[in-house]
């Protein structure tokens, strides 16, 4: 049986998901940063390039530097968790 690992309140998760909007009404339900209509996986889409987190937020002012690293701290739990329960 694989290890459950709680997420403590406050974590990089649970602040992430407030950074993050999923809604119907806005581009079809696909994950924007909250408050904007950029879509999370520009995100990931300018790291895989290779590009850094300023060079994102270049492109997308509507976006903070918060909610950007935000995100990258979630995925990096997410992961960390993931493997964690794997092991």
């Amino acid at each position: 049986m694989p290890n459950v690992v709680a997420i403590p309140e406050g974590t990089a998760i649970l602040r992430a998901m407030k950074d993050v909007t999923v809604d119907p009404n806005i581009l079809g339900g696909i994950p924007v940063f909250t408050g904007t209509r950029v879509p999370v996986q520009a995100l990931f889409d300018h790291l895989e390039a290779g590009d850094a987190i300023e060079d994102f937020l270049r492109s997308f002012p509507d976006v903070s530097r918060e909610q950007a690293v935000q995100l990258v701290q979630a995925s990096r739990v997410s992961i960390l968790r993931e493997a964690e329960c794997v092991s």
